[in-house]
């Protein structure tokens, strides 16, 4: 199945990759706590993780998977994750393609794909596809930005953003075409034929990023932590999917 043939998309994902690290300030705190809380849902031996960034994800998996595959359409975001490769990097595979050209003769019993479908112009088609890569029993986990994150409502309130859903500066800088709410992504993961057998949301950012620096490692850990009470308010939401 062909998504986009804008083969730019390739220069656009490098640019994006050259200003931007998942590995600095606040937004490591994002991945970190995305990888943490991520990875516990997945079942190997084989994973499929689509958007390695800076391999930190990449990482936690290949400590615990003996297969795991990763797909980034950026060199130079490829490059990087291979470094950051803390583990045994022999059960690690790398492949730089788009995701809508990329093809495997190989079967998962888990496809990751996180903060990926806030990015991609076709997230219906990526999700229809991909889910052909899985195992009989296999699963796919999706965890987006929420548009219901106490941060984004304070946003609005502050007249920073006019509504939840609008797409802040940050949002541009990173390649955002859209956040998601519980309504939305459940929406589209049932339009794609997938069935949810487990969602939730972590972390709770109750201000921008750049003022979120004046936490401690702490306090941001005890944010995490209490965050599963007030999902709908999360800065990330996620859904455990399975095929129909």
């Amino acid at each position: 199945m062909k998504l986009t043939n804008n083969v730019a998309n390739r220069k656009k994902l490098d640019g994006i990759a050259r200003r931007h690290s998942t590995l600095q300030g606040f937004d490591y705190w994002v991945t970190y706590f995305s990888a943490l809380k991520l990875v516990n849902f997945c079942k190997g031996p084989s994973i499929l993780e689509l958007g390695c960034a800076d391999g930190l994800m990449t990482d936690m998996l290949s400590s615990k998977f003996t297969i795991v595959d990763c797909v980034d359409g950026s060199p130079v975001m490829v490059k990087r994750a291979k470094k950051n490769i803390k583990n045994d990097e022999d059960n690690v595979r790398f492949y730089t393609s788009l995701f809508e050209d990329f093809t495997s003769d190989r079967k998962y019993k888990t496809i990751v794909i996180s903060h990926v479908l806030e990015h991609v112009e076709r997230p219906l088609a990526l999700l229809r596809k991909f889910k052909n890569f899985l195992e009989p029993d296999g699963r796919i986990i999706i965890c987006v930005p929420n548009a219901n994150s106490f941060h984004r409502k304070m946003g609005v309130e502050l007249g920073i953003l006019k509504k939840i859903t609008d797409l802040s500066k940050k949002d541009y800088e990173v390649g955002h075409r859209r956040v998601y709410s519980f309504h939305s992504l459940r929406g589209i993961i049932n339009r794609a034929d997938l069935k949810i057998i487990n969602e939730g949301g972590f972390f709770l950012k109750i201000l921008s990023g750049p003022q979120m620096k004046i936490f401690n490692r702490n306090q941001l850990q005890a944010l995490f932590n209490i965050s599963n009470k007030f999902p709908e308010y999360c800065s990330e939401i996620f859904c455990i999917c399975k095929v129909n």
